[in-house]
Order: C-alpha cells, then structure tokens, then sequence
C-alpha cells in the first residue's frame, strides 16, 4: 500500500515535469497511466 502512494506522488511530480513539454506530452502520459496501474496492481497482487 505504501508502494502505490509512492508511484502516485512520483506520477503527480513527474506530471508537472512533463507538463513543461506541453498538452501531447501530457496526453501521451494520462493515456498510459491506466495500462500502469492495472499492470502495477497485478504484479503487487501475484507478489
């Protein structure tokens, strides 16, 4: 659980770095960010 809070203080830090590169860049990020989670919950629920 603690795990998770940190991959979403990290996203929310990476998206303010991201969002100096403009909309696309975000876009590209908030488009991929599902895929992470659902993929990060799997691997923290086999572990």
């Amino acid at each position: 659980m603690f795990g998770m809070g940190i991959h979403t203080v990290y996203n929310i830090v990476d998206m303010m770095f991201i969002g100096r590169l403009g909309g696309n860049a975000i876009a590209g990020v908030a488009f991929n960010m599902p895929v992470f989670f659902l993929m990060l919950g799997l691997t923290m629920g086999l572990g």
